[in-house]
C-alpha cells in the first residue's frame, strides 16, 4: 500500500529507519518530530490528529487499558521485540480506517467501532465507565444520534443498557426530539408495537424509564389509549413488559450511580429535568 500524505510523521519515520529501529525509537522520533513542529507553530491540523487517531485505533484494536501510548500498547500485546515491519503492517491497516475517522458520522465507521467494542464487552466482567474509557476518544468523534441509533437498533440489550449507563458524555446534549427519534426511529410519534422493537430499543426504554425517570412506557401506552385504537395494541403493551423482564438486563444499584462505576445520579437528574421541561415527556 502506498503511504499517503496525511501520515507525514510515519512516512518520514519509515524512510529514516526502514526496518533497522526498534518500536520505541520510532515512537520517540515521531513525538519529537511533531513537538518540534508544534513549537514552531507549523503543525497542520491533520498531522496533529493523525497520532491521536492512530493511538485511539490501536487502543480499540487491542482493547487496551487507557493512558498508554501507542508504542506501549503494541509492545504489551505483541512484545517489545515486535519488528518494524509488523508496526508498519498495523500502520497500513490503520490507513484503511483513517478515511472513516475523517467522516466520523459515517455509518460504516460507527458499525465498525461498536462491533469492536461489543466483542471486547462480551469478554469483560462489566461494561462500567472504566471499561469504556479506552474507546471514549473515538466515540467522541461520532455524531451522537447516529451512534446511539445504530447501538439500539443493532446490538444486544445488555450491551446497550451498560453503554447508556457508562457514556453520559455521548448523550448528555441530546434534545427531547433526539430521544424520541431513538425510541422509535422513522415515526413521528413513539410506538410500542412489540414485533417492531429491537432488544436494544427495549434496553433504551428501560434506561429512560428506570434510570432517567421518564415515563416512556406510559407515554406509549397513552398513545394507544387516546388515539385510534388498533387491534392487539393492549397485547403489544403486555408483550413488551414481559419481553423486558425476559431480557434479564443488568440491575444497577443506586449506590453504583456514582459517576465512577456508572453515570452519576446527578447527571441523570439533569437529563430528567431537561426532558420534562421540554414538554415532551412526563416523570415516571
Amino acid at each position: 500500500m502506498c503511504i499517503n500524505d496525511h501520515s507525514t510523521v510515519f512516512h518520514i519515520a519509515q524512510k529514516k529507519f526502514g526496518n533497522n529501529a526498534d518500536l520505541f525509537s520510532i515512537y520517540s522520533f515521531s513525538m519529537g518530530y511533531l513537538q518540534s513542529k508544534l513549537d514552531n507553530n507549523i503543525i497542520t491540523k491533520r498531522e496533529d490528529q493523525f497520532l491521536r487517531h492512530f493511538t485511539a485505533w490501536i487502543t480499540v484494536k487491542f482493547g487496551a487499558i487507557p493512558n498508554r501510548n501507542w508504542a506501549e500498547i503494541i509492545a504489551f500485546h505483541c512484545g517489545r521485540d515486535v519488528s518494524v515491519r509488523e508496526l508498519f503492517t498495523l500502520y497500513e491497516d490503520f490507513l484503511e480506517i483513517m478515511p472513516h475517522l475523517d467522516r466520523s458520522n459515517d455509518n460504516d465507521f460507527i458499525k465498525y467501532l461498536l462491533g469492536t467494542i461489543v466483542e471486547a464487552w462480551r469478554g469483560a466482567d462489566s461494561g462500567d465507565i472504566d471499561f469504556f474509557i479506552p474507546f471514549s476518544y473515538l466515540l467522541g468523534l461520532c455524531n451522537a444520534v447516529d451512534l446511539l441509533s445504530n447501538l439500539s437498533m443493532q446490538f444486544e440489550a445488555g450491551f446497550v443498557l451498560e453503554f447508556f449507563l457508562s457514556n453520559h458524555r455521548v448523550w448528555q446534549h441530546l434534545s427531547a426530539a433526539d430521544w424520541e427519534k431513538l425510541v422509535c426511529p422513522g415515526q413521528s410519534q413513539p410506538s410500542i408495537r412489540a414485533e417492531s422493537i429491537t432488544d436494544g430499543q427495549c434496553a433504551l426504554i428501560v434506561f429512560m424509564q428506570k434510570y432517567i425517570g421518564i415515563d416512556v412506557i406510559g407515554k406509549m401506552g397513552w398513545k394507544y389509549n387516546n388515539e385510534v385504537l388498533q387491534q392487539g395494541a393492549d397485547d403489544d403493551y403486555i408483550q413488551f413488559r414481559i419481553r423486558c423482564q425476559n431480557l434479564r438486563l443488568p440491575d444497577v444499584s443506586v449506590a453504583d450511580l456514582d459517576g465512577d462505576t456508572f453515570v452519576s445520579a446527578h447527571q441523570l437528574k439533569i437529563m430528567k429535568e431537561n426532558l420534562i421541561n421540554s414538554g415532551k415527556f412526563l416523570p415516571a
